[in-house]
């Protein structure tokens, strides 16, 4: 089983990428993100995922890990087979595509090819609670705000709960509802715990309603 691959795009067509590693070419299905990576020479490291099917193999290849996880999380909810879960990922991204399973955003995770209402739905009951800690976990950059219709909290704050606050904003959460739970947070963070660690709180705050 191959896992990861360190070398150069021979050919590129759409996202079918000829991979040349070791003198060896292996056909990708690659992710938009990793593709566009390849617009620089510079050697790439790919990360891969195996399919095995009745009549072929197919390797599936992700610019970083977190794609990689993601893909082979959607991969085990009925009806979601490796070419749906790409099409996922590539629509949205990962930060898009996690918030509207959490969020329960079935007609926006309609929009991606091949994903009707009931597979929405299947996403969306079976991953929702994963889809929470997972986008907890993400770094800053792969969280997306986008369509949340909230304003930022004018208030100053340190960078560890300006972060915190701008992931649970883009879980939509109201700032009505941030601004109840910021004193914790703060003092939460003041003894010592980490950005992934406050982010998690916060949400236990917010599911929780242990304010």
């Amino acid at each position: 089983m191959i896992a990861l691959l360190k070398g150069y795009p021979f050919s590129i067509d759409g996202e079918k990428v000829i991979f040349l590693a070791g003198n060896v070419g292996y056909e990708l299905n690659c992710s938009k993100s990793l593709v566009e990576t390849f617009s620089d020479p510079d050697e790439k490291t790919v990360y891969v995922y195996t399919h095995f099917s009745e009549h072929n193999t197919e390797l599936f290849a992700f610019e970083n890990g977190t794609e990689k996880r993601l893909f082979k999380k959607l991969i085990t909810v009925n009806g979601i087979g490796p070419k749906a879960a790409m099409a996922l990922i590539n629509t949205f991204g990962v930060g898009e595509l996690v918030s509207n399973i959490y969020k329960g955003n079935e007609k926006a995770i309609c929009r991606a090819p091949g994903i009707g209402t009931k597979t929405a739905q299947r996403l969306i009951v079976d991953l929702r609670d994963f889809a929470g800690t997972f986008r907890a976990e993400l770094p800053a950059d792969m969280i997306s705000t986008r369509n949340t219709g909230e304003i930022a909290v004018s208030v100053k704050h340190s960078d560890s709960l300006g972060k915190t606050l701008e992931a649970l904003r883009g879980l939509g959460y109201k700032p009505a509802e941030l601004q109840s739970i910021e004193s914790q947070l703060s003092t939460f963070e003041n003894e010592g715990h980490n950005l992934a660690q406050m982010i998690r709180y916060g949400l236990d705050l917010l599911r929780k309603d242990i304010r």
